[in-house]
């Protein structure tokens, strides 16, 4: 009963919103603060944390949140039912065009949660520290608690990292793409070691498949309504998209043994990946070279405890040698046509990049090329 009480009760302090919309209150401060000083907790109540923290990045991004099934249980055991209802979608309406609650700013208590999913500037701050005490909180949690809760985490932080094409300035998206580098850390190898998630082959699916998809819908999202961004600028942004691909390569090939749905999708997504080269992504197209062929390289290393690198080594070798019998082609093609005018720099700089990468590589015995087929110039060039 304690427990509920203080769940509730600091909830709703959170949800007073700010007097500044750009800064965090000293309320919502002690908030976070007070969410940590509760643990250390039974591993059954602590997910029930997550969740309240989850509401409050939720809130400052416009999201609709719905906790999977098994938090809604605990909801149901652990806080009052007419707060918390299973049929989340009915109260948990999205009313972005309500501009009732934003005149309401005097005398304004806790918001409700059927008025939780306004984008609100005025949870921006709020939502952005909350990430950063989430990681914090979960950095310190048991693997049970990190398995348990490393689904709802990847669905609202991927959520996050898309407010960059709707708020490009905001800082939330930032730091969304470095907490979600973080779980993936922390998350992969508790999934690895939860007995209950590893005979759930139905549940892990789905987990993979959220993961992927937050990854592709970033990475590949279109930025055609980007603001044009300075040489500072650009850098910077590579940086998160870079940070990101490589933790395809260093965190996901390295603990997601056998699931060769993911590794497909992860590898295609890479590939995808050196194809933006035209579009202003110089940098980010080279990176997804760059952990294609680290990937390759890894065939050569035995498979460790949660990783399987010679079956993604040949699943890689299809695709990357496919893929770059089609770059030489063009490029060989564009140049003949050309006549006097140089191609661009950076086409340059693809055939470079890649010859260097083929040059450095030796290739495991084991990996099969018989089904690649090559042809016109590009078979005597990458053979």
């Amino acid at each position: 009963n304690d427990i509920k009480l203080l769940l509730k009760t600091t909830r709703n302090l959170g949800l007073v919103l700010p007097e500044n919309d750009s800064d965090l209150s000293s309320l919502q401060k002690t908030v976070l603060k007070f969410f940590k000083a509760m643990l250390p907790l039974e591993d059954s109540i602590v997910p029930l944390i997550f969740y309240q923290l989850l509401i409050f990045v939720s809130a400052g991004i416009g999201y609709r949140y719905k906790p999977n099934i098994e938090e809604q249980q605990l909801l149901i055991n652990h806080l009052d039912k007419q707060s918390y209802s299973m049929n989340i979608d009915d109260t948990l309406t999205n009313l972005s065009t309500n501009t009732t609650l934003r005149n309401q700013k005097v005398n304004q208590s806790a918001i409700s949660l059927d008025l939780l999913f306004i984008p609100s500037i005025s949870y921006t701050a709020f939502a952005d520290a909350t990430i950063n005490e989430i990681v914090a909180i979960l950095s310190e949690s048991s693997i049970t608690v990190q398995a348990e809760v490393f689904e709802d985490l990847t669905k609202v932080f991927g959520a996050a990292m898309l407010v960059k094409f709707q708020n490009y300035s905001s800082n939330i998206w930032k730091t969304a793409v470095n907490a979600f580098i973080s779980i993936l850390k922390l998350g992969i190898p508790a999934l690895n070691k939860s007995s209950k998630l590893l005979n759930d082959k139905t549940k892990l699916a789905i987990i993979w498949t959220e993961v992927a998809d937050s990854l592709e819908e970033f990475l590949l999202h279109d930025r055609t309504n980007m603001p044009k961004l300075t040489a500072e600028g650009q850098e910077l942004d590579s940086h998160f998209d870079i940070e990101l691909s490589n933790a395809i390569t260093n965190q996901l090939f390295m603990q997601a043994k056998k699931v060769v749905v993911l590794h497909e999708r992860l590898i295609a997504i890479l590939r995808a990946g050196t194809m933006l080269i035209d579009q202003n992504r110089e940098a980010f197209a080279f990176g997804c070279y760059k952990n294609l062929f680290i990937l390759l390289k890894r065939a050569s290393i035995e498979d460790g405890e949660f990783s399987s690198n010679l079956e993604v080594s040949q699943l890689v070798i299809t695709t990357l040698l496919s893929h770059i019998q089609t770059v030489f082609n063009r490029f060989i093609d564009d140049e003949q046509h050309s006549d006097k005018f140089p191609l661009a720099r950076n086409r340059l700089n693809e055939i470079c990049l890649i010859l260097q990468e083929l040059l450095d590589l030796n290739l495991n015995e084991k990996l099969d090329i018989s089904l690649i087929k090559f042809k016109n110039t590009s078979n005597v060039i990458v053979k």
